[in-house]
């Protein structure tokens, strides 16, 4: 029987491999590939340093470079949400909103003209999300 393990997701920070007792009857095979990079996305509070805790969403559109990108209050990026919020060429901090898939929180905020988008958790523990969509995203 063969089984893959793929750890490829901002859930997942380490693998771990545990040796095993020689192979007595068939025959065990282990295989790892390990791609080391600096993070795709990075963010901090202007003057305030250190980083802020994010994860690049799978799939997304890359922001290359670095950028000083204001960060505007997206909400839940409903229509009335973005009433009135200029949000050309800046960073739109949305809120995840559960009953709403991710990429359409993204199209929205992207409609209206963000660079780049980050989907806050609305509630505690892990959030992860994988969208094809052609601005930067990531999320908290």
């Amino acid at each position: 029987m063969d089984f893959l393990k793929a750890v490829s997701s901002p859930l997942w920070d380490h693998a771990y491999v545990v040796p095993t007792k020689p192979v007595e009857l068939g025959m065990f095979e282990f295989h790892f590939q390990q791609r080391r990079y600096s993070p795709m996305i990075q963010a901090s509070y202007a003057e305030k340093g250190g980083a802020l805790p994010l994860e690049q969403v799978m799939y997304a559109a890359r922001l290359y470079g670095t950028s000083a990108l204001q960060a505007v209050d997206a909400g839940m990026a409903r229509p009335e949400d973005l009433t009135g919020k200029d949000l050309g060429g800046r960073l739109a901090v949305v809120t995840r909103d559960a009953t709403r898939k991710p990429i359409d929180l993204i199209t929205a905020v992207a409609d209206a003209g963000a660079k780049a988008v980050v989907i806050v958790n609305d509630r505690p523990g892990p959030f992860a999300t994988v969208v094809k969509g052609r601005v930067p995203v990531s999320s908290s």
